[in-house]
């Protein structure tokens, strides 16, 4: 396999709060120069996973829906009134200008930033274009190894909404556990914002209910049952019979 290809695979597969990360340990390990490379693949990255890059009015999420035909860093926000010029590298706002807004797209996310300061604790994004609704909420904390996300994707051409919801949540400290959940939605409707809401809801039940059982059953399968020895731990007076309770013991 090609240099190019394991770096564009490494990037495609990292969660979106550890790109930095990512990026700092594939200059480390490689000899050559990769930023031509990088660049390429985290235009692609950036634009599969919306990425979200704050600007004047807030943030502004990238992707193919709201990119400016025939330029890869011009992205516009319809509700917003703002064309954006990006360093997917770097992931800023290296220039900005007004541009026209759409009065339904104004209106459709004005209804459903109230949705999301309802229903999200913090830190979401929402994209409205004439054709999709995007919604991006996470939550991390990388000093303490850990990152989620929560991204729905719908299109709703004025009588069905369709659409997809994401979930991404990694925890990386002394080893590697990552949640991966995807939803599909497809529903009749006239209210779009109400039918996300709904949606919506029954995914977050839905994963209370797939973590539960992730905690109660499954996560116990990896671990042994018994000692290599095959022998119970006796856990009474017994216990300093073992090398373990004699150390405790000292």
């Amino acid at each position: 396999m090609k240099l190019d290809d394991v770096i564009d695979q490494l990037i495609a597969d990292a969660p979106v709060d550890e790109i930095p990360q990512v990026l700092e340990d594939l200059k480390k390990i490689s000899s050559s120069n990769i930023n031509a490379i990088i660049s390429d693949s985290l235009v692609r990255y950036n634009l599969e996973n919306n990425v979200v890059v704050q600007s004047s009015k807030g943030g502004v999420i990238l992707s193919k829906y709201n990119q400016l035909e025939g330029s890869t860093d011009k992205f516009i926000d319809y509700a917003k009134g703002i064309t954006v010029t990006v360093d997917h590298v770097k992931l800023k706002v290296v220039d900005e200008e007004s541009s026209d807004s759409d009065e339904l797209c104004v209106a459709l996310e004005s209804e459903l930033q109230r949705y999301v300061d309802d229903k999200y604790p913090n830190e979401v994004d929402v994209l409205v274009t004439p054709d999709v609704i995007i919604v991006v909420g996470s939550k991390s904390n990388v000093a303490n190894f850990w990152s989620s996300r929560w991204r729905s994707v719908y299109d709703f051409d004025g009588a069905t909404l369709r659409g997809k919801i994401s979930v991404d949540v990694h925890y990386y400290e002394d080893g590697n556990v990552r949640f991966l959940g995807e939803h599909s939605v497809e529903e009749s409707t006239d209210d779009p914002v109400k039918t996300i809401g709904s949606a919506e809801d029954i995914v977050e039940r839905d994963l209370q209910r797939t973590i539960s059982q992730l905690n109660d059953q499954h996560f116990k399968q990896l671990r042994r049952q018994l000692p290599v020895t095959r022998a119970k731990v006796q856990w009474g007076n017994a216990i300093g019979n073992y090398r373990l309770g004699k150390d405790v013991a000292k």
